[in-house]
């Protein structure tokens, strides 16, 4: 019988794990920092017009150095440098005689160098709100720069300057630092295209531009930096009906905190099954650093079902037990980027309660007993106490994300140990390796909605003395086609395949339809002490072997942080059913 999930998360860029209890965020920018090595040319819709309409077209450039010549600048076009401004924001110097010295690129620019100490007092605000008093250069003057930087004017010189254009709400600073670029940097063609690069990977911007132009007086270029800002930010309700959970909650997420990439996340809700409340607070960038960090609070009451432990390869384990859970968890983590490489350590610590557990309908003693453990009352799955935990976490990316189109690789991995000097009641071990492959098929130019998609992940994870409430599942979201957490373990080996395409785009929303493969296999290989196992639960062959496939569909938009819409209908092929998940603000 199909199921219904409807699920609701405030932001895809906060991707909240919730596999061993505590939260975890992460942003997208953390995991998309480190691109390919061969930078793409943004398409038309990524790189906006120099007059700043967004209705207008871009400007075509071959790369510096070869193709060809762009064309020459017309009359009108010299003209309409005259009747642009300088790039401080102040108007040329046009009196009745100007038509006749018609100023250049490199005057206009040389002009705003000159009368820097009328702008260095507006510098501060222009941080806040750089798009508050300059004036965008013109498409002529844009074409203009490049042209001379075709000719050799600009390559291999040093930037001297940086202007920062179209932004509402992203900082001067926090522009800078996602464009990954300096004062001092070399100026080229690679260059202006890996900065556009960054910015768009940042998951902040609709669009972004980067070129230069001749800063005569220090002898460098001017850097140009145009971005337009995303909607960064949803409140939202949500609404839940599925098998063992209905409910509803609100969340607030924004992914672009104060302008400056910051992120935070407050989402409660009280349903049947699950009720709880996040809040996260990530700092990616500390100060426009390499150095990020994070704090979270998780607190959890839920109904937790149990199922037997699969016999048989073709089998769909029934529900046997149910008990609460409270789990309250407070973490903080710090860490840095180095290049593709990422490092994080976290400290958490969280107080865990079970109670009223019982047997579900259609269960016996006999299925949760094991022959020599008689006994009257049902036992809780674990026994109470307090969990204190460090996590050691390296990840390698070059995955990028292009408004739902990936492509790249990242790898990920994590050790986290228990912590009995400092109170824990549970002594643990657990290893987590993780690793995501995506490409795109039919590259043919940067207007991602029209490209094919290949995501493949695989997941191995083993763990000593696990507790209940960190042990490895599958089943829901995890392996479609079967119940949430319908099998566990202290032992996991996963996978999905999964091929996305665009089937059309209207006004910025595309649909995207795919076809997925899940599959799984979890089983115990050793007991815990304080652990209540069902019967069987080291049960092994291929009884823990799970598949699944089915198709669904996602739907993207270009102009706000969030996928709207995400539909899957998964069949397990061993269970012989299917389950369909609804998922608005899905995050993969």
């Amino acid at each position: 019988m199909g199921r219904v999930l409807l699920l609701l998360l405030a932001l895809p860029t906060l991707v909240v794990a919730q596999s061993s209890g505590s939260v975890t965020v992460e942003s997208t920018e953390t995991t998309t920092t480190s691109p390919s090595n061969t930078p793409p040319t943004p398409s038309n819709e990524s790189r906006p017009s120099g007059n700043g309409s967004d209705s207008s077209g871009t400007i075509e450039v071959e790369p510096i150095g070869g193709g060809s010549e762009p064309t020459p600048q017309s009359p009108a076009a010299d003209q309409a440098n005259n009747d642009g401004a300088t790039t401080d924001g102040t108007a040329p110097n046009n009196g009745p005689d100007s038509s006749s010295s018609e100023p250049t690129i490199e005057n206009q620019l040389e002009n705003a160098a000159s009368q820097s100490s009328q702008t260095k007092a507006s510098e501060g605000k222009q941080a806040q709100s750089v798009a508050d008093t300059k004036v965008e250069p013109t498409k002529a003057q844009q074409q203009a720069a490049f042209t001379r930087g075709r000719q050799g004017v600009l390559v291999g010189k040093r930037i001297t300057a940086i202007d920062v254009y179209g932004a509402n709400k992203t900082t001067r600073a926090t522009i800078i630092a996602l464009a990954k670029v300096s004062h001092g940097d070399t100026f080229n063609f690679e260059f202006t295209q890996q900065a556009i690069k960054n910015l768009l990977l940042s998951g902040l911007f609709k669009s972004a531009d980067v070129f230069g132009g001749p800063d005569k007086r220090k002898d460098g270029v001017r850097l140009v930096i145009k971005v337009r800002d995303k909607h960064s930010w949803v409140i939202a309700p949500t609404y839940y009906n599925q098998p063992t959970n209905r409910g509803g909650g609100i969340g607030y997420g924004e992914n672009n905190l104060l302008g400056s990439n910051k992120k935070l996340l407050i989402y409660g809700q009280i349903a049947t099954g699950d009720s709880f409340l996040i809040g996260a607070f990530v700092d990616p960038n500390i100060k426009q650093s390499r150095w990020r960090w994070q704090l979270d609070v998780y607190l959890r009451d839920s109904r937790i079902f149990e199922y037997e432990a699969p016999k048989k390869l073709l089998t769909d384990p029934m529900k046997v037990r149910r008990s609460k859970l409270r789990y309250l968890n407070l973490g903080g983590e710090f860490g840095g980027t180095f290049g593709a490489l990422s490092i994080n350590g976290r400290l958490r610590g969280a107080k865990v309660e079970f109670r009223e557990a019982a047997l579900e309908e259609g269960a016996t003693t006999a299925d949760v007993f094991s022959p020599d453990q008689p006994g009257a009352a049902i036992p809780a799955p674990e026994k109470n106490g307090w969990d204190m935990s460090t996590t050691i976490s390296a990840q390698v990316s070059y995955l990028e994300d292009w408004f739902g189109v990936r492509n790249g690789g990242r790898f990920t991995a994590k050790f986290e140990k228990s912590l009995p000097a400092l109170g824990s009641d549970y002594d643990y071990w657990k290893l987590n390796l993780d690793l995501l492959l995506a490409k795109n098929l039919f590259l043919k130019d940067h207007n991602v909605f029209g490209k094919h998609n290949i995501v493949v992940k695989g997941k191995v994870g083993y763990g000593q003395g696990l507790p209940f409430h960190n042990e490895f599942t599958a089943g829901g979201t995890s392996q479609r086609g079967y119940e949430n957490n319908q099998f566990r373990g202290n032992m996991i080996v996963a996978g999905t395949a999964q091929y996305s395409f665009q089937l059309f785009e209207i006004a910025g929303f595309g649909l995207r339809p795919l076809a997925f493969w899940d599959t799984s296999y979890t089983t115990f290989t050793s007991s815990s002490p304080g652990r209540h196992y069902l019967p069987n639960h080291t049960g092994g062959g291929l009884s823990p072997l799970k598949n699944s496939v089915g198709a669904g569909i996602r739907v993207f938009t270009k102009k706000i942080v969030i996928p709207l819409l995400g539909i899957d209908v998964g069949y397990g092929l061993e269970r012989g059913d299917y389950e369909i998940y609804l998922a608005i603000g899905l995050s993969d």
